[in-house]
């Protein structure tokens, strides 16, 4: 798609405010504090059923997903979904 024809993108900033989670919420601030050698992860192995969601502000159009992992890939997801929702249910 020619350049003079695409959306705008930016990155969107989150913030702990935003995160909710299935379990360990007081780590939360991790995932989304800039540093890599920080984390946000489950107080015991992740099982199915385990989440971290974002509530933005206002409706927005999302075009892309990243999940930084750093040094810590071991933990990451297996199984990772993303699931968006224009009604927050």
């Amino acid at each position: 798609m020619p350049a003079s024809v695409r959306v705008p993108q930016r990155p969107l900033a989150l913030s702990p405010p935003m995160l909710r989670s299935s379990e360990n919420p007081a780590e939360l601030p991790s995932a989304v504090d800039g540093r890599l050698e920080t984390l946000w992860r489950t107080d015991d192995p992740q099982r199915p059923g385990d989440w971290v969601a974002v509530a933005l502000p206002e409706p927005t159009a999302v075009s892309r997903v990243e999940l930084v992992l750093g040094p810590h890939g071991r933990f990451a997801a297996r199984e990772l979904q993303v699931a968006m929702s224009e009604d927050g249910v």
